[in-house]
């Protein structure tokens, strides 16, 4: 089969080569082999590329958290109804190939009316977004902040959100993206490059406290963020 692999650290262009590797066996009971036709891009396979994943496999790797695809082959008789499905999968890497497997923990069928691309979208980004919701108490109008919210999971993190009917914060690092995130629902978009995001924060909710705060970022933010939040609040990383 025909796979993309990660064959040095560095520039996506010179990163990846297209290989000719054996089609992938099963070895676990509830392992499946899917005939890919798309797979996901997520910002773990940006740091996988670049070196700084230490989760990611060994190179020369094949990367991708997801994929769409028919089940082609199962390693369970009791699992032989499954054969011909196109299903959603979890791969956590090896999803950038004409083959790939995943377990039957990790894969929902779907529809032929749902796009590869909007399905790979519930995926890793939108699974993350909905846990990590679901670790917070998040009631009517409570304030939220939203670490990178321009980017996949602050994206789907931000409709979640917005379903409580949240008073969304949202941080950027490219003013051309405080377009988007109004337009995807945030009510107060912060440039945080050219501006003290925490010193911003506090103008907007002025003797209020933040209900939860979701930050992929970490290190210099952590003790920012600890200052923003409720005594009763919730800080998610992700």
């Amino acid at each position: 089969m025909k796979a993309i692999q990660l064959i040095k650290y560095g520039d996506a262009h010179t990163a990846f080569q297209t290989n000719e590797i054996p089609i992938p066996s099963l070895k676990s009971r509830d392992s499946i082999l899917i005939k890919v036709q798309a797979f996901g891009i997520n910002f773990a396979d940006v740091m996988a590329r670049k070196g700084l994943y230490r989760a990611a496999p060994n190179l020369p790797a094949i990367l991708g958290y997801e994929v769409v695809g028919i089940i082609e082959k199962v390693n369970a008789n009791s699992n032989e109804h499954l054969i011909g499905k196109r299903v959603l999968a979890m791969t956590r890497f090896g999803g950038y190939a004409e083959y790939s497997v995943a377990s039957i923990k990790g894969i929902i069928e779907i529809h032929d009316q749902v796009s590869n691309g909007h399905a790979l979208a519930l995926a890793t980004q939108y699974c993350t977004a909905h846990l990590a919701i679901k670790k917070t108490s998040l009631t009517n109008n409570d304030f939220v902040l939203i670490h990178s919210a321009s980017g996949g999971v602050g994206t789907a993190l931000t409709q979640l959100a917005k379903l409580i009917n949240c008073q969304i914060i949202g941080l950027t690092g490219t003013s051309s993206k405080t377009s988007y995130l109004k337009k995807n629902g945030v009510d107060f978009p912060i440039n945080h490059i050219n501006n003290n995001y925490s010193k911003e924060v506090l103008n907007i909710i002025k003797n209020q406290k933040i209900s939860a705060i979701f930050n992929s970022v970490g290190g210099h933010t952590f003790k920012k963020d600890l200052e923003l939040l409720d005594s009763d609040g919730h800080l998610v990383f992700f």
